[in-house]
């Protein structure tokens, strides 16, 4: 959800959040850069083409883009946490001031319990908004875009995919198996962390079409995440050795 009153309500926190989004832009196309590198050297080695100065370039960019990576991450959190700490700081200023203006009878037009929820579990709800929604929601939009040609770089939907899925990622692996499983339609499903290589956008996306396509269904779900487990009717979790 975009709120324009909420994206004006603190610059500053908006420059923060443009520059998370820039350094897990970055660091994704580190990514992109690690994994093609490691995919020319095993194809080298089975060609049988893969030359020693070849090897050392490789091994010296994948060396040099794994620290590269680190700190872009390390960046982002960085900015993630200022954007919290700005908004935080703005909207308790915003809170005292405004019940400042009211004077001492401001209970008579804001209760106390109101007063109190906005300025603690209120500003806390703003502060994941910025702090963690929109760079989430920004940056999932960006990605495709530099990456959305994939499928058409291959063969579209006629892509041949290699022996257990290895020319696609583990999130790609993960929503493609869960689309055959759904086109099975079968009357029970098993998904044993299901999406454990998704990101937070993606899995409540995959988590809502499994619950549409499911409702006459039962289905069966294991997961480590307490998200993932938000969606269920029924949930049990084991702690050593014990169900509960």
């Amino acid at each position: 959800m975009i709120n324009k009153k909420l994206l004006s309500f603190d610059r500053k926190a908006l420059r923060y959040v443009g520059l998370n989004v820039l350094f897990q832009w970055l660091g994704m196309l580190c990514n992109v850069v690690l994994v093609m590198t490691v995919s020319r050297l095993i194809g080298g080695v089975f060609a049988g083409s893969l030359t020693g100065n070849a090897l050392w370039q490789g091994m010296l960019l994948c060396l040099l883009t794994v620290p590269v990576r680190y700190g872009l991450t390390l960046c982002a959190s960085d900015m993630s946490d200022r954007a919290s700490k700005d908004v935080k700081r703005t909207l308790r200023s915003s809170i005292y001031a405004k019940l400042t203006r009211l004077g001492a009878g401001y209970s008579e037009t804001v209760a106390t319990s109101e007063a109190v929820m906005l300025a603690s579990e209120g500003v806390e709800q703003i502060d994941t908004y910025f702090a963690k929604y929109l760079p989430q929601l920004f940056y999932s939009l960006l990605a495709p875009v530099t990456l959305a040609d994939f499928c058409r770089s291959q063969s579209g939907l006629a892509t041949a995919l290699h022996e257990g899925g290895s020319n696609l990622s583990g999130g790609q692996r993960q929503r493609l198996a869960m689309a055959r499983a759904l086109l099975h339609d079968s009357p029970i499903y098993v998904f044993d962390e299901p999406t454990s290589n998704l990101d937070s956008l993606n899995e409540g996306i995959i988590l809502k079409a499994v619950r549409d396509e499911c409702r006459e269904k039962t289905v069966l779900l294991v997961s480590h995440r307490r998200s993932t487990m938000a969606v269920a009717d029924l949930s049990f979790s084991v702690e050593s050795g014990r169900l509960s």
